[in-house]
């Protein structure tokens, strides 16, 4: 059966010092400030649903799946989370899907994340962060979630690696087709812990011009 570690991010709370600090990278002053609403200390559980953007879809190559959108987004979180406070060290960003996998480690190779661990749930055996990111990858039009999500033991590990804040981002219509996880789905929603991301969700903000150092932010964000 497919679990989340409650008890313990229950009792825990990812320090942020600076949450503020996200909606300085805006690239306008309207639309929805989703990564300060994510980050929030209090949602300790949070799947980041983004099925109303219609570009987050995966890419099929050979037997390969990636999802490029959705690795954008991972990016854009780590860069939130340094921006406001919260080190490379205690992150951790994971996917079961190996594609994805070298994806992910290509964007993140720079020494601006130094100390990030970017792995598969095998590799994350044993092993914990304060706060997890997990890439789902599979989204598609025809709902079909792979057997690879099928997999309840390697998933569950995934969900059990966060002793702060969990962030698992995809297709909640996709991943909710899975037989496996579909319970797990529910629970999310009954909680409310399933956030809504916004259509224009890729282009809310630029940490471009983020002054990022060895994994930590280095220089307050822009004013204005």
């Amino acid at each position: 059966k497919l679990k989340c570690r409650n008890e313990q991010v229950s009792n825990q709370s990812l320090t942020i010092q600076n949450l503020g600090e996200i909606s300085k990278y805006k690239t306008t002053a309207s639309g929805k400030d989703w990564l300060t609403d994510i980050l929030d200390p209090s949602r300790k559980v949070v799947f980041g649903d983004y099925d109303r953007d219609l570009g987050l879809m995966e890419n099929v190559e050979g037997d390969n799946i990636i999802n490029r959108g959705e690795c954008e987004l991972i990016c854009q979180m780590i860069d939130s989370l340094i921006v406001s406070g919260v080190s490379c060290e205690r992150i951790g960003v994971m996917t079961l899907y190996r594609a994805q996998l070298k994806l992910l480690q290509s964007k993140l190779k720079s020494p601006r994340y130094k100390g990030l661990e970017v792995l598969t749930a095998d590799q994350f055996q044993g092993r914990d962060k304060d706060c997890i990111l997990i890439s789902m990858v599979r989204s598609n039009n025809e709902l079909k979630g792979g057997s690879l999500l099928k997999e309840v033991r390697r998933v569950n590990v995934a969900m059990t690696r966060a002793k702060s804040k969990l962030i698992i981002i995809g297709s909640k219509d996709t991943i909710t087709s899975i037989g496996g996880i579909r319970e797990f789905m529910g629970m999310l929603e009954h909680n409310g812990w399933i956030y809504k991301l916004p259509s224009d969700c890729l282009k809310t903000y630029n940490f471009a011009n983020a002054v990022i150092t060895d994994g930590k932010c280095t220089q307050p964000g822009p004013s204005g």
